[in-house]
């Protein structure tokens, strides 16, 4: 074999991969450019997640510290019969001892 012709044939086929390394560059740049926005939302979207988890642990936590039990607390008074013309018509009332809030 010829050195000559070995020499030819690696010439040709690297004139024939160089017309793909043009293309497979622009494709790999828009690629890297579309996966670049995807890898930052996700970091993004990781971010915000460890922000509001806790927040939401501790409103739930809040919630159930303070709400823990009242409904066995809660009083339900019986009124007698208000004169016609009193403003107040309900007969009875709930009254949380906790707080005094009272609802007819």
């Amino acid at each position: 074999m010829n050195p000559q012709s070995r020499g030819a044939g690696l010439r040709e086929r690297f004139q024939w991969g160089s017309y793909g390394f043009l293309p497979g560059l622009l494709i790999g740049v828009v690629l890297g450019w579309i996966f670049s926005g995807v890898v930052s939302w996700v970091v993004r979207f990781g971010l915000a997640l460890l922000i509001l988890i806790p927040l939401v642990l501790l409103f739930f936590a809040w919630r159930w510290w303070t709400t823990r039990g009242i409904g066995s607390q809660v009083i339900m008074y019986e009124y007698p019969p208000r004169q016609a013309g009193d403003p107040i018509e309900a007969r009875s009332r709930l009254v949380d001892p906790n707080s005094g809030y009272q609802e007819r």
